[in-house]
């Protein structure tokens, strides 16, 4: 092999390990997900711990002996592993954001006191449905209450966050 013919990849990750099985089955979950919800994109409105608990549900129901989901006819373990593959995702938006993980802060102090704010008035979530444009969510009622424009603008469009989390990264980085 000549000079030019190396290729450097020492460090990279390598999908090609992964079983075309696993996608094939993630994706036909989607499918399912967005003919059901009309967008392929809602799950990331849908707090984690939902998540958690359908991935719990799927797997207690494949513990048991069912191998096919009821409502979607599609295999058990399919829905178990989109359920992890969405909280795979929320988790490496939540602990490795896109601006790169410094330990830096990465909301105002503005942003800060209203996460604060919203929190005591018991909302959980905060959830970016369009550039710009933000509410905060309160699982106890369903209430959402929108945010002035522009505000949380390092959440992922179309992304979510808890509220605490944004307290709690605050407060590591002062």
């Amino acid at each position: 092999m000549g000079k030019n013919d190396a290729k450097y990849d020492q460090g990279k990750i390598r999908p090609s390990l992964v079983p075309v099985s696993l996608i094939e089955a993630v994706a036909e979950v989607r499918e399912y997900g967005a003919k059901k919800y009309g967008d392929t994109e809602n799950w990331r409105n849908v707090d984690h711990q939902r998540y958690v608990d359908a991935l719990y549900r799927h797997w207690l129901s494949y513990v048991n002996g069912e191998r096919t989901d009821a409502e979607s006819g599609l295999p058990t373990l399919w829905h178990v592993a989109c359920n992890v593959a969405f909280l795979i995702e929320m988790d490496k938006q939540k602990y490795f954001p896109k601006n790169g993980n410094t330990g830096a802060c990465r909301f105002s102090q503005n942003e800060i006191d209203i996460a604060k704010h919203y929190r005591e008035k018991g909302y959980s979530r905060i959830i970016n449905y369009g550039p710009g444009r933000c509410r905060v969510y309160r699982a106890s009622d369903g209430a959402l209450c929108d945010l002035e424009a522009g505000m949380f603008a390092c959440i992922q469009e179309k992304g979510s966050m808890m509220l605490l989390d944004i307290i709690e990264e605050a407060s590591k980085s002062e």
